[in-house]
């Protein structure tokens, strides 16, 4: 078992009026803090990490998906750090990983009075903390159901920070939902009942006429998400690295995002879809 420490170190980044002050510190397992202030308002949320001891390979920014009170997959950072050994992995591989813990967060690009949004808060993240505690280290985000929305998100703010993108169980395309599903109200409650006002959170949107990243993508077979994947695919063409075959059989579950062949195709660092 891994002790997971808590070591206090303050950075102070500002980058166009935005301030960052974190709490993790070196190598190891971490549960630290980060707040974000931009003028007069801020957002203080728990982040996760696996810090190697040696030169880092690369770094995995990972953004798990909505996790209300007794979600049944288990959407919290601390799973994953299990799951996926992410300990081992800074231990053993030099990879490091950062995971927010985002509660129920549905990643919004929606401006708001009272605080910082998920996506402006997570680009200071990318911007300023990462690239000055990993100088020059390629950045992998790294997102599971409503995480993979995330990720899209995140990196059309800053691409020249990503070297790839590893898309797990997503939902791409929002105007393809069944009205009546529970993914539809599930982006409904948060984006408002008028679904024009969505076309600027739809992830496959954001990719349109941009060059496109290096896409991992997965997805189990029996669930909503499948036909997702599936369209995403046809739609990026050669950009997407299609690992959807590795989902035969399972539905949206860690029995599949545990698989240890999906692992293998998450982490795996030295293929040429991750850019030095």
């Amino acid at each position: 078992m891994h002790r997971i420490v808590f070591i206090i170190i303050v950075l102070s980044l500002p980058v166009s009026g935005v301030d960052v002050v974190t709490t993790i510190g070196g190598p190891g397992l971490h549960r630290g803090t980060m707040c974000v202030r931009a003028g007069s308002i801020q957002r203080t949320m728990t982040v996760y990490a696996a810090v190697p001891q040696s030169r880092t390979r690369a770094v995995y920014l990972i953004l798990h998906g909505y996790e209300p009170a007794g979600d049944p997959y288990r959407q919290h950072p601390g799973v994953f750090i299990t799951n996926w050994k992410l300990g081992e992995r800074a231990a053993i591989e030099n990879i490091a990983s950062i995971l927010p813990e985002m509660g129920t967060a549905m990643y919004s690009f929606r401006e708001r009075a009272d605080t910082i949004n998920e996506i402006t808060w997570l680009t200071a993240l990318l911007k300023q903390w990462i690239p000055e505690r990993f100088p020059g280290i390629p950045v992998v985000l790294a997102g599971v159901s409503t995480g993979a929305e995330g990720v899209i998100k995140l990196w059309s703010r800053a691409p020249e920070r990503v070297s790839r993108l590893v898309l797990l169980s997503g939902t791409y395309d929002l105007f393809s939902l069944p009205r009546h599903s529970g993914e539809y109200r599930l982006h409904e409650a948060v984006f408002g009942i008028d679904t024009a006002a969505w076309s600027n959170e739809n992830p496959v949107s954001l990719f349109l006429g941009r060059r496109m990243p290096p896409i991992v993508l997965l997805c189990e077979e029996r669930s909503i998400y499948r036909q997702q994947a599936v369209t995403l695919r046809d739609t990026l063409g050669t950009a997407v690295d299609d690992r959807l075959s590795l989902g035969t059989g399972y539905t949206h579950e860690w029995r599949f995002w545990g698989d240890a062949r999906v692992q293998a195709a998450i982490f795996d660092i030295d293929k040429r879809s991750v850019r030095e």
